[in-house]
């Protein structure tokens, strides 16, 4: 699903691909676009990558990103026993900036962690 999102005078916008069906991304300026907790079922997956407002430093990975990506690739979050968690991705593509992120709910079905992988595996970074 595309999407398009602002707030405090930053914006972004991007693809959010998912299990279920979501409202648009969260923006909080400084901190990787993300699908909100409240929104997201505990079985849950929700991906995003999105362009994101250049007067907002974002780090870029120290070395180009392998192909094909992975998990592994994501700087991993933490999380509270029964809570999603959270991992992101930052790079540049054509002198922009962009952030992947990866939310999960804490019950999420064996199935539907293949298929992130393979989504994630199928994304291109020129």
């Amino acid at each position: 699903m595309p999407f398009e999102t602002a707030a405090q005078g930053s914006t972004a916008h991007g693809a959010l691909i998912s299990n279920e069906a979501l409202p648009s991304p969260s923006l909080t300026p400084g901190y990787p676009i993300q699908t909100n907790d409240r929104d997201l079922p505990s079985d849950g997956i929700a991906l995003i990558v999105a362009a994101v407002d250049p007067h907002v430093p974002y780090p870029s990975p120290a070395s180009p990103l392998p192909a094909p990506l992975s998990l592994d690739d994501f700087t991993q979050g933490s999380a509270l026993a029964g809570t999603p968690t959270m991992d992101s991705l930052t790079f540049t593509a054509d002198g922009k900036d962009f952030v992947a992120s990866v939310k999960i709910g804490p019950n999420v079905q064996k199935v539907d962690m293949k298929s992130l992988r393979r989504a994630v595996a199928s994304l291109r970074i020129a």
